[in-house]
């Protein structure tokens, strides 16, 4: 219900563009692509998006013109492009998200059972994949689930030692933290993982950078696709956006047909 809810908005921002004297565009995204697409629209008023069941169901909603433009993982876009019916075409490549590791303890050594560790999102996603895995190299003791506000906001606040997750990569609340939270730290994945377990095939290594602090860790690739009949100045906002967000490299900003 709550997917039929969120299309249905999306289907109205779409039926309001040009209000106000903007010309407004939706991105449709899977969960997991949720934090591009709300970085995106922090830095451009006239994107918003909404979440759909898969990026599948995002592409046919870009195919159908419910919407201008769908983030969707590698595999999705190959997808889109082993279907020779397909009408839409590639803006560029994004990161989607990146997984962070905050820790106001230290490195993992020095982690214990009273070490207070939130996971941003939910049992059983893309971060809580990870941070388990994390946490199988170090003693912890009480973990919870939160919302990346919350979960920030409780690492300012003292009430949390770690916070792990999938976030944006040039994600404007971490790097706040990094610059104000006394001895807070962002890790690298441990080195004693070997061999990690990724929750999706388009997931990659990455170079995580945020201020002048750098990490070894795991992202979620992708690619910003756009509806076929799309006006000029629509593509070059959300291009723009998605460069700005650091998701698209500025040599990416160009249609892919």
């Amino acid at each position: 219900m709550k997917r039929i809810v969120a299309l249905l908005l999306l289907l109205c921002l779409c039926a309001l563009s040009g209000c106000g004297g903007e010309t407004r565009a939706a991105i449709l995204c899977m969960k997991e692509a949720e934090p591009a697409a709300r970085a995106m629209c922090a830095e451009a008023r006239a994107l918003s998006f909404a979440a759909a069941d898969s990026d599948m169901a995002a592409l046919q909603q870009v195919e159908s013109g419910a919407c201008e433009f769908a983030l969707v993982t590698r595999e999705g876009l190959s997808a889109l492009e082993a279907g020779k019916d397909f009408s839409p075409q590639r803006v560029g490549e994004v990161t989607l998200s990146a997984f962070y590791i905050l820790s106001r303890e230290g490195a993992y050594e020095k982690w214990t059972k009273n070490t207070r560790v939130i996971i941003v999102g939910e049992r059983d996603g893309y971060g809580d994949i990870l941070a388990q895995q994390v946490l199988s190299c170090a003693l912890y003791g009480t973990v919870r689930y939160m919302d990346l506000g919350d979960a920030m906001e409780a690492l300012s606040g003292k009430r949390a030692d770690v916070v792990m997750g999938m976030m944006a990569p040039k994600e404007a609340r971490a790097a706040r933290a990094l610059k104000r939270i006394k001895g807070l730290e962002l890790l690298d994945m441990p080195e004693s993982l070997l061999s990690v377990r990724l929750p999706d095939a388009s997931m990659a290594e990455y170079t995580l950078s945020v201020g002048d602090r750098a990490a070894s860790t795991y992202a979620l690739m992708g690619a910003l696709v756009r509806r076929a009949d799309l006006e000029d100045g629509a593509v070059d906002t959300a291009a723009d956006a998605a460069r700005k967000a650091g998701l698209m490299a500025d040599h990416a900003a160009v249609v892919l047909n």
